[in-house]
């Protein structure tokens, strides 16, 4: 009897084993993450396959095995032509609501999901479906505090639950999705160059919830599968993380993390329960990819044209997603959540009302050209940004310049009768920063852009600024003329900075508390300071930030241009306002977009003013409005999932806009910075403060320990003079071409076909054609004479 159970046992534990190996994929043994960062059964579950789904897997492999894949030619004769025109034709397929677009030049089809997504053999069901879907969305629920993910073929096209109807040069289509009870409408329409994909947000339509039931939509990700590519496709995938990055097709990374970076960096008015990686930021709300090899030279361009403040980049390869698919795509957050601890507890929170966001559009421009590359992804990105965006050509006024930020001070505690007092501190005073710039001037440096970071009494003690201000510490009103007139004499700029967004202390008529953004909980939206150990809140040495809400932002911009016109001042640096971007969540229609709108507001009045604008990083939006911009990242956050590092935001602007790289001095490895700032004949860029920086510890200044200006006028003042002998000409030059030899050696080509190649690791550069003598430049050990 226990021999005939023991047998019982044996079969059901075999067939229970076969059971589960039929249900892995051939990607299984690597357990690699889908494509939203669920478990392949978490992403079984939020598709909503049911059990039914898992039966039909069986059917569909056999018969999906059996049936030959369909061309381009029999996938269109489903389809109808909605519009066209000299370049393209647009066809919707009214089953199924997929589209295409077709090149009449060479009959080359853009899919916006696979012709052939439900015959991937290494992709099951719900797989399968998700990528039939224009669109997916994640809903949450208020009462549970959990999200789900749901595709659009799942919840509407499936169940032919969704209309359509013609509208000029294109098609409306309107899903309905019974399960959260929501309508989602979609326009795509042919423009001359682009086809626009567009999500209609304010016809959405949505049943109400509570705050404490109901469901809401929070994401909508838009063309997850736009002209993805297959395991038998070379190419790669371009994604906009700090420089650029690019991600190979089929590069066996399956382990890797999908990337997802969000656009113009994080909302700070979302609280963090811990500290954020350390990451470069996505300042362009673009992607692209191109496919070559023997079969074709084709690829795109991708655009966010609206609602890229609530937008993502995502991107994964191959085997990664479960399917059989590389692809890139933009997500947008159509309501923000927050998380916070009650308690033991940890709750999400969502916004609730209507959505507060524009209608999120993309621009898919087809791409095709023999040798196509990624440089022609940031060329049509910059003609985007030139016939849409107002990117004017500033190549007169670019220079090799030598940038320069100076600190000036900051509040730090000193002992007074031995008790420990705050007190404004100065840096770098006014007599400082000109003995500074006469040094360097002295050893040649004669073009310098020299931004001066808390210049002013507002900015020492972290106010909003809203005048001049001269800072008494630094040395009062007639020892800053006298700087700004020396500067000037030699041929110099200086730009005095002025902060807009964040306090920690109220003054200049702006409250830490009255006037800041709230958050999605109605707490105030403050900026934590992290405790380099454990990676939590500490406000215990450092004093948190809040953020002043865009409502005051027009009447500040009238007081700032009053104030710093009548003292003569009109060359101006706003901080991190060209960077920093947050919603206020105790505000109607002041989401991330209505901030946007109001910086760019605030961008065109201080230009009609006569200011000349100097930014600390700019993201996509500020491009057209500034003079100079400095910190332009030099490579991507290096995340697993990329391949190498591509200078794509430098191929956009170089030649078109004076910008150099981000501080070299507080880069963990100088020498490869200015390698790389070669390479794109990208002018340098120093931080110096004239004090001794570890006077500065436990103060804002702290992380400033490499700015001693002593270490650094020598060595900075040869590596211009580099510029000056020999990357003269590159200064207003466009780059066509972009080349890496290997992982250590790259060259770029200019107008009329001038060359720099370099080798970051031998530290070599080449000038057209002529190796050039590092060592004379202290970059390359010392001189033999």
């Amino acid at each position: 009897m226990i021999k005939i159970r023991k047998k019982i046992l044996a079969v059901l534990l075999t067939a229970a084993m076969l059971v589960l190996m039929s249900s892995l994929v051939a990607w299984s043994d690597e357990q690699p993450a889908t494509d939203d960062g669920t478990s392949q059964t978490e992403q079984t579950t939020d598709d909503g396959a049911s059990a039914d789904d898992k039966q039909d897997d069986k059917k569909d492999d056999k018969k999906d095995d059996k049936e030959k894949l369909r061309t381009d030619e029999e996938g269109l004769a489903d389809m109808s032509v909605v519009a066209e025109n000299d370049s393209y034709k647009l066809y919707f397929d009214e089953s199924t609501t997929n589209f295409a677009v077709q090149s009449k030049s060479d009959n080359y089809v853009w899919w916006a999901t696979p012709l052939n997504a439900d015959k991937d053999e290494n992709a099951k069901t719900a797989q399968k479906k998700n990528m039939q879907s224009p669109l997916y969305v994640v809903y949450g629920d208020v009462s549970s505090h959990t999200s789900q993910r749901m595709s659009i073929y799942d919840a509407s096209i499936k169940s032919d639950d969704f209309s359509f109807e013609p509208i000029e040069n294109g098609v409306k289509v309107i899903y309905r999705l019974s399960k959260i009870e929501a309508e989602i409408p979609m326009t795509i329409t042919l423009e001359k160059d682009n086809v626009n994909v567009s999500v209609i947000t304010e016809e959405i339509k949505e049943k109400q919830a509570t705050d404490t039931s109901g469901l809401v939509l929070l994401e909508i990700g838009m063309l997850q599968f736009f002209n993805a590519a297959g395991m038998e496709d070379e190419g790669y995938m371009v994604v906009p993380d700090g420089s650029g990055a690019v991600i190979n097709y089929n590069n066996r990374r399956y382990n890797a993390q999908a990337y997802n970076g969000e656009v113009y960096g994080r909302d700070t008015s979302i609280g963090m329960l811990t500290r954020p990686s350390k990451t470069e930021q996505v300042y362009l709300p673009v992607i692209g990819a191109v496919t070559n090899g023997e079969k074709t030279n084709h690829g795109y361009m991708a655009v966010a044209k609206s609602g890229e403040t609530c937008a993502s980049v995502n991107a994964t390869v191959s085997g990664q997603n479960s399917t059989s698919y590389n692809n890139t795509w933009f997500e947008f957050k159509v309501r923000a959540e927050d998380t916070y601890y009650m308690g033991n507890r940890k709750l999400t929170v969502y916004e609730q009302g209507k959505i507060n966001q524009p209608n999120l559009t993309v621009g898919y421009y087809p791409l095709a050209k023999e040798n196509l590359s990624y440089v022609d992804i940031a060329e049509a990105y910059r003609n985007y940004l030139i016939e849409q965006k107002g990117f004017k050509d500033k190549s007169d006024n670019i220079k090799n310049s030598y940038y320069l930020d100076l600190y000036g001070g900051t509040i730090k505690a000193q002992s007074i009768a031995g008790f420990p007092v705050n007190l404004e501190t100065a840096a770098t005073t006014y007599e400082q920063a000109q003995e500074i710039i006469k040094q360097l001037n002295e050893l040649g440096v004669d073009d310098i852009v020299a931004n001066y970071n808390d210049f002013n009494g507002a900015g020492i003690k972290g106010m909003i600024t809203a005048d001049v201000n001269y800072a008494g510490t630094l040395g009062g009103k007639d020892a800053y003329k006298t700087l700004a007139e020396y500067v000037g004499s030699i041929n110099s700029k200086l730009f005095a900075s002025a902060g807009i967004t964040s306090m920690k202390d109220s003054g200049n008529g702006y409250s830490y508390t009255l006037n800041a953004c709230k958050a999605i909980t109605k707490a105030y939206a403050t900026t934590n300071n992290w405790d380099i150990a454990f990676g939590i809140p500490n406000q215990v040495r450092l004093v948190t930030k809040t953020t002043l809400s865009p409502y005051y932002w027009p009447d500040l911009y009238n007081k700032i241009i009053k104030s710093f016109t009548s003292e003569g001042i009109t060359t101006i640096n706003l901080d991190d306002a060209t960077t920093l971007l947050y919603s206020d969540f105790s505000r109607e229609n002041y989401s991330r977009a209505d901030t946007m709108n109001k910086l760019v507001e605030g961008y065109k009045q201080f230009k009609d003013a006569g200011f000349t604008l100097l930014a600390s990083g700019a993201n996509a939006y500020a491009l057209p409005y500034v003079d100079y911009l400095t910190d332009v990242p030099v490579t991507s956050s290096n995340f697993d999932l990329f391949d190498y590092d591509i200078p794509f935001y430098e191929i956009v602007i170089h030649g078109y806009l004076p910008y150099t790289t981000k501080a070299v001095n507080a880069s963990a490895n100088a020498n490869d910075t200015i390698m790389l700032a070669l390479l794109t004949a990208t002018p340098v860029h120093y931080d110096m403060m004239y004090a001794d920086p570890n006077d500065f510890t436990d103060s804002d200044y702290e992380t400033l320990f490499y700015s001693n200006y002593k270490g650094w006028l020598e060595p900075s003042a040869k590596v211009y003079k580099l510029y000056q002998d020999e990357l003269k000409d590159f200064a207003n030059l466009h780059i066509t071409g972009y080349n890496r030899i290997s992982g250590d050696e790259m060259e770029t080509e200019f107008d009329g076909g001038k060359t720099i190649r370099v080798n970051t690791r031998e530290m070599t550069l080449t000038v057209n054609g002529k190796e050039i003598d590092l060592a004379q430049y202290g970059l390359k050990g010392e001189t033999d004479e």
